[in-house]
């Protein structure tokens, strides 16, 4: 269970900032967390930055009172046991992205990798374009994206996918883009 919370009055100029990793120390006692162990992290305000500061269950109890933090959570150490699947850096995303524009065959997958930088919001929907030629089964649709990285906008054909090639499209982009750290 993950606990969340807030002061909804602060105007904090750095929401998109990375918060720091769990440094699986207490803050208080200065003595390590263990894996099952409960634990609780603050953000505070340091020089302009966001600070992190992770505390053990029992010494929470002391410094939960004291409000002077911009937000606070809490978790559960897990094992290092666990490995990590981490999806490929941003660039190689877009690298491939470009090169599979010039192997038509593989236009699904490009579609499918189109979606996956719009969730990532590596790219932004722009809108969807359709051309009708006269009968219904021969329309063909077309979405725009735009790379803010790239200030490019990309025209990328709508494909659409039965289950199997989405199977087949998920595992190939997997092996891609998708490692496993430890």
């Amino acid at each position: 269970m993950l606990l969340f919370s807030f002061d909804k009055n602060l105007k904090l100029p750095f929401m998109d900032a990375d918060i720091p990793k769990c440094t699986k120390v207490c803050f208080e006692t200065k003595k390590p967390l263990k894996e099952g162990d409960r634990y609780f992290s603050i953000l505070i305000e340091g020089d302009g930055e966001l600070v992190r500061q992770d505390y053990s269950a029992e010494a929470w109890e002391k410094r939960k009172n004291q409000k002077d933090y911009l937000c606070f959570w809490s978790g559960t150490i897990s094992g290092n046991h666990d490995p990590k699947i981490r999806l490929a850096p941003n660039d190689i995303l877009l690298n491939l992205f470009d090169e599979l524009e010039e192997q038509p065959d593989k236009a699904d997958i490009r579609y499918v990798l189109a979606l996956l930088l719009i969730r990532r919001r590596i790219f932004r929907y722009e809108r969807e374009d359709r051309e009708n030629s006269g009968s219904a089964k021969e329309e063909s649709n077309e979405i725009q994206v735009y790379s803010p990285r790239r200030e490019l906008v990309y025209s990328v054909p709508v494909v659409p996918l039965d289950d199997q090639r989405i199977d087949e499209i998920q595992n190939c982009l997997a092996s891609l883009l998708y490692t496993i750290k430890k």
